[in-house]
Formats: structure tokens, C-alpha cells, sequence
């Protein structure tokens, strides 16, 4: 970031400047956690975590809840947007920016309650908490649920559990995410209403008749900016556009008539792929960074499935980060404080096969 910073002439920007200060600080945390992470931390942490998280997923409830009494509050998206196949319907955000932050945070927490009722056992509070966790996730109405699954499938075949099976499933869900988050079909009058919600961007790309209704396949905003992405690619590489830049690039085209209109806000215009937004904002340097955080991931849980083949947290860890490679596609989540989080936790559980899942064994501190 530091590189596309100073090589794309965006080092007077405030907001290139202030996107490195976060990275800077998310680096910072890992090294924290990666730093002062003992077993015994690592053991209260699968605790807390999910249980942290369920207090997010309850909170959510509540507006979903409060948003179905005609009540507004901060804890749902507002009452009245619409959603493809669903409606207008409030979505549980709890705190945090949005649903899909919510969504985020639960594709980690549910997991690892699984993993940790199986390892201490299934007690009446563990179940709830599973069942509070996954409920908050229906409400935010995301497509992490399908990630979710994918999350889940790969953690059975980790752990031997019909490993065909849920190989298929997971490539299954994964095409189904794909086609989902880049295309939607609706009937032909809704369309602007989704174009007001921000999920629609741009002409349909077919249409038909069913049971008397004008139907089309449209494509969603996740195109929109991904051909930013690739129009940015053309014209910054190697350098990149600079960090936090491709919303003003998308903007620009806009001005130009090469945007869709109907998108409105700038969150909206930001890079919806980790992969191609890191490519158009950060050019070659973002690539082998990205090239190697991915290896890293892979080489350390690899690490600590081998150090102890049947591990129900290593499993579930391997789920999430299947899981999260496939929301990347659709959602920036270099941000993501908790995975960075997660990801100091793998770095030190790999490097210290003597802590057992599921005791705090007594491994010499960094």
C-alpha cells in the first residue's frame, strides 16, 4: 500500500494517506495478537469470541424484531429497502456499519461455537448459542450464508466426514454464490426499485415472459464495479490507482456516462472484489502481497491440520478461511479487524503444535 501510495502519485490524498494509516494499524494488530497470544488466551478466546458475537447477533433481533413493529432503530437497516426475492425487509446490522459487517463477523463465530461445543461438549448454553448465532445470520439476509456453507463443508471434509460429499457441496454453493452476487432476476417492474436499494446497476442483459409478468436477468452493482476494476487495471498497471481510490475513478467514469447513474453513494462505488480491488488500487505490489497472504493462510493452517489431524478448531478455521476466499469475491475484507485477529491465532497455534485443542497445554511463551 505504502508502494501504490507514492509510485500512483496519491501521497497529498487524505484518503490514500488515511486507507495506509489503517493498514498500518491493522498490521499492527495482528502483530499484537501474534505477539501476546498464550494458550491460555488462545483458549478464552474460542470462548469469547462466539459469545461476543452472539450479543451482536442478539442485538440484530431485536431490530429485525422492532423494525417488524414499524419501529426504526440503528440496530436494523432502515424499514422499507428492497431485497431480490425477499421484498422490502429490515436487515439486523446490530452496532456494527451494516449487515453485511454483521454477516462477517457470524461466517467466523459460528464455526468456531461448533467446533468448541463438539470439543467441550454440547451443554444447553453452547446449543443456544449456536442457534442465536445462526439466527442472527438469517436475519441480515446475506449472501454469507452461502459462504456459511461452503464454511461448514469444508470443515466436515477436513475432518473425514464424507469427504466427497461435501467437496461437491462446496463447489456447488460456491457457483450458486457467484451467479447470485452478479446477477439478479426479477420481475421487470421491480427494477427500479432495486436500482433505488443500490442492487441493480445497469441495462438487463435478457428478458422473458412467466405466468403473465415481464422478467429479466439483470446485472447487479458487483459488475458495475468489477469492470471499474478491470477498467482501472488497463490504465493504472503496474503501479495501480492508488489506495482507496477506484470510488473517485468510479466517479469520474460516471461524470463520463461509463458508470451507472443509478448507483448514488460512494460506499457503493468502492471495490465490492478483495481480488480485483486490490489489483486496480494497488497494481503489481498488491498482487505479490496478496499472492503471499493467501500462501501464508494456507501454509499455516496446512501446518496445523498435520500437527493434529483430528482437531475440530483446525477444521473449522480451514472453513472460515474457504468461506472468506469466496465472499472476497464480492466484498473488500482487507479491513476485517477480526480476521486479522484470526489469522495471528493461526500463526501462533501453527508454530506451537503443543497447544491441544481443547486443553490449555503449557507451551513456552514468545
Amino acid at each position: 500500500m505504502v508502494a501504490s501510495l507514492f509510485g500512483s502519485g496519491q501521497a497529498q490524498s487524505p484518503t490514500a494517506t488515511l486507507e495506509v494509516v489503517g493498514a498500518l494499524y491493522l498490521l499492527l494488530l495482528y502483530f499484537a495478537v501474534r505477539l501476546t497470544a498464550t494458550p491460555e488466551r488462545i483458549d478464552q478466546f474460542l470462548d469469547w469470541y462466539p459469545a461476543s458475537v452472539g450479543c451482536a447477533a442478539l442485538l440484530g433481533l431485536a431490530g429485525v424484531v422492532a423494525a417488524a413493529f414499524g419501529t426504526q432503530t440503528p440496530l436494523a437497516s432502515p424499514i422499507g429497502a428492497l431485497l431480490p426475492y425477499l421484498g422490502e425487509t429490515a436487515r439486523a446490522q446490530a452496532l456494527t456499519p451494516g449487515p453485511q459487517m454483521l454477516a462477517n463477523l457470524l461466517l467466523a463465530a459460528i464455526p468456531l461455537a461448533i467446533a468448541r461445543a463438539h470439543t467441550c461438549g454440547w451443554t444447553p448454553r453452547r446449543r443456544g448459542l449456536v442457534l442465536l448465532l445462526s439466527l442472527g445470520l438469517l436475519a441480515t439476509y446475506s449472501k454469507t450464508m452461502l459462504c456459511l456453507i461452503v464454511a461448514l463443508a469444508v470443515m466436515a471434509a477436513i475432518l473425514g466426514r464424507r469427504r466427497r460429499i461435501a467437496v461437491a457441496v462446496a463447489v456447488a454453493v460456491a457457483l450458486i454464490f457467484l451467479a447470485m452476487t452478479h446477477l439478479v432476476v426479477t420481475k421487470a417492474v421491480q427494477v427500479a426499485g432495486l436500482e433505488g436499494s443500490q442492487v441493480v446497476a445497469g441495462a438487463p442483459w435478457a428478458s422473458f415472459s412467466w405466468r403473465g409478468d415481464t422478467w429479466v436477468v439483470a446485472p447487479t452493482t458487483y459488475v458495475a464495479n468489477n469492470v471499474v476494476s478491470l477498467h482501472a487495471i488497463r490504465e493504472s498497471w503496474p503501479v495501480g490507482l492508488g489506495p482507496a481510490q477506484q470510488a473517485a475513478y468510479a466517479a469520474t467514469l460516471q461524470r463520463s456516462g461509463d458508470y451507472p447513474a443509478s448507483i448514488r453513494f460512494a460506499r457503493f462505488m468502492e471495490p465490492h472484489s478483495t481480488y480485483l480491488g486490490t489489483v486496480a488500487e494497488l497494481g503489481l505490489a498488491g498482487v505479490v502481497a496478496g499472492l503471499l497472504l493467501i500462501a501464508a493462510g494456507v501454509l499455516m493452517l496446512r501446518r496445523w491440520v498435520h500437527s493434529q489431524p483430528v482437531d475440530w478448531t483446525a477444521a473449522a478455521v480451514c472453513g472460515i478461511f474457504a468461506g472468506v476466499l469466496l465472499e472476497a469475491s464480492a466484498t473488500d475484507l482487507m479491513n476485517c479487524r477480526h480476521y486479522w485477529w484470526l489469522m495471528a491465532i493461526v500463526a501462533v497455534r501453527a508454530a506451537r503444535p503443543a497447544v491441544v485443542q481443547g486443553s490449555v497445554a503449557r507451551a513456552p511463551a514468545l
